[in-house]
């Protein structure tokens, strides 16, 4: 059942890539927030972000995804779902890293986000500035 030392069902790969969040802010605004990957696993990803999303909050994510780390979307260049946060440390003002567990569907009662923007041109943003 658990595969390695610290319980966990699949294993992590350490991975670095850019992951583009939506969230909902404290007035119930949509938010993009791009981060960066540190590691990942089918379950969920550990990320770093510069901005804070509070714990249990669901996010939409897209990313490059590699296919084995995939439940769904394995013909497509981005993989997206929702995602529910886990856990968030703070390491400096701008500076945060965040557990992620990924979620086959958002639950029943929640709300769909309505901006669900092209991830590449997010990326080439991204690596542009």
């Amino acid at each position: 059942m658990y595969t390695n030392a610290n319980n966990r069902r699949s294993n992590r790969l350490e991975i670095t890539m850019p992951i583009s969040i939506i969230c909902r802010d404290t007035n119930n605004s949509e938010l993009c927030i791009l981060g960066q990957v540190l590691n990942a696993s089918r379950n969920g990803l550990k990320i770093k972000l510069s901005q804070f999303i509070p714990r249990h909050s669901i996010v939409y994510v897209s990313l490059p995804l590699p296919f084995r780390l995939r439940k769904k979307d394995h013909f497509k260049e981005f993989y997206e779902t929702y995602a529910e946060v886990i856990y968030i440390k703070r390491y400096d003002l701008n500076d945060y890293e965040t557990g992620i567990k990924l979620l086959d569907n958002p639950p029943a009662d929640f709300i769909l986000f309505e901006t669900k923007k092209n991830p590449l041109a997010q990326f080439r943003e991204l690596l542009e500035n």
